[in-house]
């Protein structure tokens, strides 16, 4: 969206109902919420601009899914949050992975190819049981460290970016196998 990084802020939110949050020159505020399911986010960054039905069409067969719920706020099955939304601020200490994903922001290129295809294949890695669960976020800095992130060109550049980056964890996480 062009915004500077030092425009945006991340927070926690346990939720996870709020997906983002927009605040205007006036000082309003306006988020976007949904059920907590990426097929969302990943139908809208398909279907952008327009945006794809999913909810079930209650007239029978329709072009929705009918195992997608909307978003019912009363009814938040949070427990002890039971109709309250709750954000904090993240422990950059703890959550090392966010400083990553912010640096590799900042650096631009392939850096963010980069730092998801890492994440993804050190995350595959992990529930395989072939890494620990702290060797994720070392695998994707490692990584990052590593590889060259020139200026993205191509789709290209991108998929072979990508892969490099797989190869790269799968050959750094042999080293760390139990």
């Amino acid at each position: 969206f062009n915004i500077p990084y030092d425009r945006l802020e991340v927070l926690i939110h346990p939720q996870s109902v709020i997906h983002s949050i927009v605040e205007y020159v006036d000082g309003s505020q306006m988020a976007q919420a949904g059920p907590t399911d990426m097929r969302l986010a990943i139908a809208y960054a398909l279907s952008y601009p327009e945006r794809w039905p999913l909810l079930p069409d209650p007239d029978g067969p329709g072009p929705g899914l009918d195992d997608f719920a909307p978003l019912e706020l009363a009814r938040l099955p949070f427990g002890e949050w039971r109709g309250h939304l709750t954000f904090e601020e993240p422990d950059h200490d703890t959550f090392r992975a966010l400083r990553l994903a912010v640096e590799a922001g900042r650096a631009g290129g392939t850096a963010p190819t980069i730092l998801t295809s890492a994440n993804e294949e050190a995350v595959d890695l992990f529930l395989a049981g072939a890494i620990g669960f702290a060797d994720i976020t070392r695998l994707v800095e490692r990584a990052l460290a590593v590889l060259p992130a020139p200026p993205l060109t191509s789709l290209n550049q991108a998929l072979e970016t990508a892969g490099e980056a797989r190869r790269l964890v799968n050959s750094l996480a042999k080293n760390l196998r139990r």
